[in-house]
């Protein structure tokens, strides 16, 4: 039987080498490269984003098919969204629920908080932030499953928002040891930097990146952040209760959140890496675990607890 893994105490900083990232040309085949990428959390478009047509019969060219849809237009739909959004769905909510159960019953918490605030680099366009939210994430899953650091697949989710107050902003949850918080800060900062193409704002009332890493095992942190990054849930959506049908129940009753508007935004307002995406959550779900879904017979106590985590560690 698993049991749960020691939190070692030591954060000091160890040597960063500059490595350069694996690409297509690094591989012999087309299934080692995918394989390498699905298994990193990785998209494997050069520069990190959006569609291309993958080939091939294998297993993991028929994930990534699976994954990013078999044609741009699929891949458009599912992930830069086809209109204009004002809220998050009820189906990205479920998603998005789905998805953090999924990391815990693999034995993955999300105790990592990153928030991101675009316009603090000038940047205000949603296309902009939106691809390069996505180069950072991409860069993320490389760094973690390098062998020096995690070597396991990223998990994370992130909503992307565009407030009154700070504009154009990222929220991610990730899984990140936390003995590699130091490191892992770092090389955030550093990268993100590479990527906008100049200095990040630091300042006492602002600053372009908050990171914070909670013990490996935080499973109240996770959730409680979870609520935090899908407030901005459409605050109406609502269900007949069935034990009694004259009354409606909110949504936001049901999950515990409460609905704050994050404003127009017309790319994608959430996702996740593949580990913990639409395809991981279908073979996941052969295995028996507990109810990923929110549904109206249940309460926030019911939804937010350490039940997937534990299903794993019950695992023989």
């Amino acid at each position: 039987m698993a049991s749960p893994p020691s939190a070692p105490n030591d954060t000091r900083l160890a040597s960063m080498p500059d490595e350069r990232p694996l690409t297509r040309q690094d591989f012999d085949d087309q299934e080692g490269w995918l394989e390498y990428c699905r298994k990193g959390g990785i998209d494997p478009v050069e520069g990190g984003r959006g569609w291309t047509q993958i080939v091939g019969s294998g297993l993991n060219a028929e994930l990534y098919r699976a994954t990013m849809g078999d044609s741009r237009e699929a891949y458009e739909w599912t992930h830069e969204g086809g209109s204009w959004s004002q809220y998050l769905s009820f189906d990205q909510l479920q998603m998005g629920y789905a998805a953090a159960a999924a990391a815990n019953c693999r034995g993955l918490v999300l105790n990592t908080f990153i928030s991101i605030t675009w316009s603090t680099v000038d940047l205000t366009g949603l296309p902009d932030a939106y691809q390069l939210q996505d180069q950072f994430l991409h860069a993320a899953g490389q760094w973690l499953g390098r062998p020096e650091q995690f070597s396991k697949p990223a998990a994370w989710l992130w909503t992307l928002e565009n407030g009154p107050k700070y504009g154009v902003h990222s929220h991610v949850m990730m899984s990140v040891p936390q003995m590699l918080t130091a490191r892992f800060r770092l090389w955030a900062e550093k990268e993100l930097a590479r990527i906008v193409g100049g200095p990040l704002l630091e300042t006492a009332d602002s600053k372009t990146v908050v990171i914070v890493v909670r013990p490996d095992q935080d499973v109240a942190y996770q959730w409680d952040r979870w609520r935090y990054l899908f407030k901005g849930i459409r605050p109406d959506l609502a269900w007949p209760d069935p034990t009694a049908p004259a009354r409606i129940r909110l949504l936001s009753e049901v999950s515990g959140i409460v609905p704050i508007a994050q404003g127009e935004i017309r790319t994608g307002r959430m996702g996740m890496s593949p580990m913990i995406g639409p395809s991981a959550i279908a073979e996941l779900m052969t295995e028996g675990p507990p109810s990923l879904a929110i549904d109206v017979t249940r309460r926030p106590s019911d939804l937010y607890g350490d039940q997937f985590l534990s299903w794993f560690y019950r695992r023989p």
